[in-house]
């Protein structure tokens, strides 16, 4: 596939360079190795095992990076992973923040028609308060006149206890034949006639009806 013949390519590649660059390194040591003898006297020797010592050093150092790399690749890829993740979970948190926002613009509505209607029930409830009040500052007025009247009546009706006591006494010493005297206007009839004028009223609870006595 063109994919594995990219990568085939690029293997090949790496490793023309890589060999390039290890032939160069071991050609300047040589160099500067002769160079050190021209110039100091003292000599360098490079063997094959110095050589072979610095292709097992560098594949190290290329293992360890290549790991390195794979490490920091996979914390990507999973940090990328995470994004994903967020960036799914931040739209559904946003569609139900919506949905919310909906629900408490609807509760917030219904909360301010609540309070418009408590708002109204409490003046009615004010009104009718004072209303009562009234009612009632009226009813105790009226039951403190009634207690007057009836405080009056009764201070009256104790005035006139002995009045009623007499004439009850008075009654009970009438005979027939006093009665009859009465009818047919007999002298003393008058004197009869005054006392049930005074006595009929307390008797029959009525002024008018002082002659049925």
């Amino acid at each position: 596939p063109p994919v594995l013949a990219s990568t085939a390519t690029k293997s090949h590649t790496l490793s023309t360079l890589l060999a390039q660059m290890f032939v160069t390194a071991h050609q300047s040591v040589e160099a500067t190795s002769r160079s050190m003898w021209l110039t100091i006297r003292r000599r360098n020797y490079v063997t094959p095992t110095h050589y072979l010592e610095t292709v097992r050093n560098y594949k190290a150092l290329l293992a360890e990076k290549r790991t390195e790399l794979l490490s920091k690749s996979n914390k990507l890829s999973g940090g990328l992973t995470k994004l994903d993740e967020t960036r799914v979970q931040v739209a559904d948190m946003k569609k139900v923040v919506e949905h919310k926002q909906v629900v408490v613009s609807q509760a917030k509505q219904d909360c301010e028609e609540l309070l418009v209607q408590i708002v109204q029930d409490k003046r009615v409830a004010d009104e009718q308060e004072k209303q009562v009040n009234a009612e009632a500052t009226k009813i105790a007025k009226e039951t403190d006149e009634a207690n007057a009247i009836a405080q009056q009546v009764s201070a009256e009706l104790e005035k006139a206890l002995p009045a009623l006591q007499e004439a009850e006494a008075a009654l009970n010493v009438l005979t027939k034949k006093d009665i009859s005297e009465l009818k047919v206007g007999t002298p003393g009839a008058a004197a009869i006639w005054f006392n049930a004028k005074r006595i009929g009223p307390y008797i029959t609870g009525s002024p008018s009806n002082w002659v049925s006595v």
